[in-house]
């Protein structure tokens, strides 16, 4: 969704994860933890898709991710919240309620009741900053933004109930109606059924 936000071109490679092409000799030769996502710029090879996005960022001097030392530790702070706080939490849902059923393994339901306290416990923070200002840093739109609206887009597949947390909400579904993310899906729904 960043490279569309900053109008890159790129190639994209789809890699069949049921398949198990990330463990592949030649993947593992891009990258030894056989994870995706993995960028390859004219040799640089790189995984982690903040690590990815900060370094476009970087190498674009975008907007998503300003040069201001502030600033950009502030929305280092929303991206280090989602990924250590947040994004543990819908894994686990991810794990239990889509992954396990698709490989025929029971869910946990102690993994389960975690993850949602979990986000319990980190969306009032969230819906807090989003009453103050249009985006997580501001007025204008951050990785940190990105990042946030991807980690909450399979909300209503995961049953993670969004109506108390209305400006979270708003945002989302504005989020859902730009261009960048319609060219990635119409909604991450249609991408989990493609599994």
């Amino acid at each position: 969704m960043c490279a569309h936000i900053m109008d890159l071109d790129y190639e994209y490679i789809s890699i069949n994860l049921k398949e198990g092409e990330q463990q592949s000799e030649e993947f593992l030769k891009i990258n030894p933890l056989g994870m995706v996502p993995v960028m390859d710029d004219d040799g640089f090879v790189l995984s982690e898709s903040s690590a990815i996005i900060r370094y476009i960022c970087g190498k674009t001097k975008s907007n998503l991710y300003p040069g201001e030392l502030k600033k950009r530790a502030v929305i280092d702070h929303w991206v280090d919240v989602f990924s250590q706080g947040l994004a543990p939490g819908i894994s686990k849902l991810m794990v239990n309620k889509i992954l396990a059923p698709f490989f025929g393994n029971e869910p946990n339901l102690t993994e389960i009741n975690s993850g949602y306290e979990i986000i319990g416990k980190y969306l009032p923070y969230v819906e807090n900053q989003l009453s103050q200002a249009p985006y997580l840093v501001g007025a204008s739109l951050s990785i940190a933004d990105v990042y946030l609206f991807n980690l909450i887009d399979p909300s209503e597949l995961l049953e993670i109930d969004l109506s108390s947390y209305s400006n979270i909400f708003e945002r989302r579904e504005d989020f859902r109606s730009q261009d960048f993310y319609k060219k990635v899906h119409n909604f991450y729904g249609e991408t989990v059924k493609l599994i």
